[in-house]
């Protein structure tokens, strides 16, 4: 299998706020601060509000907190494209002039396997992997055929070798061109195939993440299916499950050494209900082959935008939290608006 590398030398630069990760911005040999948060749609509520407002105001109220981390990653929900839409009930696109905000919002790798990246036809699943690569913004999950979609997006940053793997439990399309090993599209793989792709990394990366698009919508509990899918990709050699999709929070477990985020919810989106409306972002440190002072930032979306929750706000999201991650083999100690994974 081929494999994608990166290699990041530069310098870094950490941004640190009111909001920012407790810790001085010093270099560390072999060390990486990480974020993730979960689903990023870039079209409807939030377009529109780009287009009156401004670019960045989606993320106005995070972003110095996203770029204090060396890689912040998201689910990004949105072909960048100028392919026209699907005629479907949801389809979404965002034209690669209106991602200057993304671009500025300090997350820096993504995933594009999720069930709205064929919204713009196989065109846009090309143009979205082209359109990513010309903004220098890290992708996996997508490729212009199936073996290229497998691949992972292997990052090397700090003397430390994370590879990056994006799956999604869907199969979209009903014509057989779907079913080509030659179509572009995102990454859908069998179970056998998983595990293969995740073994192999592992013998090589110092920290596999596994960026997964599955579940029930608007469910805070994880399947059955769900947590199968999970315990086979840790077995494989998986450090980190980040999931997406169901639109709300769903629980943390731990399983051996690895930490299995089930959904981290809407992050930039314009649904307005209360659950849907549960965010937060997952900070870590990696250092000697482990993941360090993992902890959660609750927080809030309000007019399709994210806000770090506080006092009532923030008690109310981390309850929920503890709520569906009971069972879960998880012990949670709060600090603050935080709560860190013991």
């Amino acid at each position: 299998m081929k494999i994608q590398r990166l290699v990041l030398c530069f310098p870094l630069i950490l941004l640190i706020s009111s909001c920012a990760p407790d810790r001085q911005p010093v270099m560390l040999s072999k060390t990486v601060y990480f974020c993730a948060a979960g689903d990023v749609m870039m079209d409807r509520g939030v377009k529109a509000n780009m287009e009156k407002i401004s670019s960045d105001y989606p993320f106005k109220k995070v972003c110095d907190f996203v770029n204090s981390h060396d890689l912040s990653f998201c689910n990004l929900e949105t072909p960048i494209t100028t392919e026209k839409k699907r005629n479907k009930p949801y389809a979404f696109r965002c034209e690669p002039e209106k991602m200057a905000g993304f671009m500025e919002s300090g997350f820096n790798v993504v995933s594009i396997a999720n069930n709205h990246m064929l919204d713009c036809n196989y065109t846009g699943v090309s143009q979205t992997i082209k359109n990513l690569n010309d903004m220098e913004i890290m992708h996996a999950g997508a490729g212009y055929n199936r073996e290229h979609a497998l691949e992972p997006r292997v990052i090397e940053i700090n003397g430390v070798t994370i590879a990056l793997f994006a799956f999604a439990d869907f199969y979209y399309e009903t014509d057989k061109d779907m079913n080509s090993k030659n179509t572009p599209q995102p990454c859908h793989p069998s179970e056998k195939e998983m595990k293969k792709a995740v073994s192999d990394a592992a013998k090589t990366a110092d920290y596999v993440f596994v960026s997964f698009h599955w579940g029930e919508e608007y469910s805070n509990y994880p399947g059955k299916k769900q947590k199968k899918l999970a315990r086979l990709l840790v077995d494989s050699g998986a450090d980190l499950i980040i999931g997406h999709h169901p639109h709300v929070l769903q629980g943390i477990e731990r399983y051996k050494n690895a930490i299995i985020l089930y959904s981290l919810g809407n992050f930039i989106f314009d649904q307005f209900k209360d659950l849907q409306t549960d965010t937060m972002i997952f900070s870590c440190r990696l250092s000697d082959g482990l993941i360090k002072d993992a902890y959660i930032t609750p927080a809030k979306i309000e007019k399709s935008r994210p806000h770090f929750a506080k006092g009532a706000e923030a008690a109310v999201i981390k309850e929920r939290l503890k709520e569906y991650s009971k069972g879960m083999n998880i012990k949670f100690a709060e600090h603050g608006n935080r709560m860190f994974i013991e």
